[in-house]
């Protein structure tokens, strides 16, 4: 899939980067390697669909996936696999309805703490749309309808609490045209916003 290839692309990248600053330094390697975290999460996804008749207004979903992260002197790399559900309200007379969405998104995020316990994050997010289906019948084959492959940037904060706790915010725009083909009149480009909250608990 894409999503793994840009993916595995932007960490080979962070490794690079973060072995080089290692080998550059007199100091044993040892004292200078980052914390390793894990964890899961679970949230809340309001998501919207930008282009005409498609209703302009963020619908709940759930977002739920694992992370791992890398943490060294105030800095941080964060790759999760989320799975998040989305909903769009198409209004065109002849083709209206209720799509629902399943997708993998993969975020490869660079944090930075602000703050004990607060870290800011920003970076792609890179996406794949698993299934699509609608509640309108005349429409045979949604998903021919959407790209499967999406891009985004993401921006968020998480707090990072006491007995392994977290909570976050992120807001998440898509770059894509999800639109491969036209539905009635919905010709403009297709194009996701989204909010996330959730709550997280990290076991390593």
């Amino acid at each position: 899939m894409k999503v793994m290839k840009y993916t595995v692309a932007c960490i080979a990248l962070f490794c690079a980067i973060f072995t080089t600053r290692v080998n550059a330094q007199s100091v044993p390697v040892v004292g200078k390697l980052p914390k390793v975290h894990a964890g899961l999460v679970l949230g809340a996804n309001f998501e919207q669909l930008s282009g005409n008749n498609w209703e302009q207004a963020y619908k709940p979903g759930v977002v739920f996936g694992a992370f791992g992260e890398l943490t060294k002197n105030g800095w941080g790399l964060s790759v999760a696999a989320l799975f998040n559900t989305s909903q769009y309200n198409l209004t065109d007379s002849a083709t209206a309805g209720t799509f629902r969405a399943f997708y993998l998104n993969v975020p490869v995020l660079v944090e930075y703490r602000v703050i004990p316990r607060v870290w800011l994050q920003l970076g792609p997010q890179f996406g794949d749309l698993l299934s699509i289906k609608s509640g309108n019948s005349t429409l045979n084959d949604p998903k021919s309808y959407f790209n499967t492959s999406n891009v985004s940037g993401v921006v968020g904060v998480e707090a990072r609490l006491p007995l392994h706790m977290l909570v976050g915010a992120r807001y998440v725009l898509g770059f894509t045209d999800l639109r491969k083909e036209s539905i009635g009149s919905a010709t403009d480009a297709w194009k996701t916003r989204t909010i996330q909250a959730y709550v997280g608990f990290r076991f390593i």
